[in-house]
């Protein structure tokens, strides 16, 4: 049993989304087109880095989201996806981003690339 009580990484990726749309919608209302959580963990499956990213009606990408950072609970929700997804009998994926749209929907893409939590780059957007 994981954590948060979810047993999938399905039922873990949904309760994400619902909670980056509440915290998103409260705090920019109809002012946002989507935001996105950028997800990697280490081969070793020791740790992870990650990045939230809000971008707006204007096209401004907003990548200073101190306001809608992630709290211990969404942190235990990503432990978990740690955990089940190494034993989910699914190709091996080492990052997701989850985007989640006003209209509710979200889409998520897997990272199949080991070395994806090595790229120098990833703060920088």
């Amino acid at each position: 049993m994981t954590e948060s009580g979810l047993n999938s990484c399905d039922e873990i990726f949904r309760e994400l989304s619902s909670r980056l749309y509440s915290i998103v919608n409260y705090k920019y209302s109809d002012e946002w087109k989507y935001v996105y959580c950028d997800i990697r963990y280490r081969p070793d499956g020791g740790s992870w880095c990650g990045r939230l990213r809000v971008r707006k009606m204007c096209d401004t990408l907003i990548t200073n989201t101190k306001e809608i950072q992630l709290n211990l609970d969404d942190i235990l929700l990503l432990s978990d996806l740690c955990e089940l997804k190494a034993t989910s009998g699914a190709a091996e994926w080492y990052g997701f981003v989850l985007t989640v749209y006003p209209d509710g929907t979200n889409k998520i893409e897997l990272d199949y690339d080991p070395d994806c939590s090595e790229d120098p780059t990833f703060y920088d957007e």
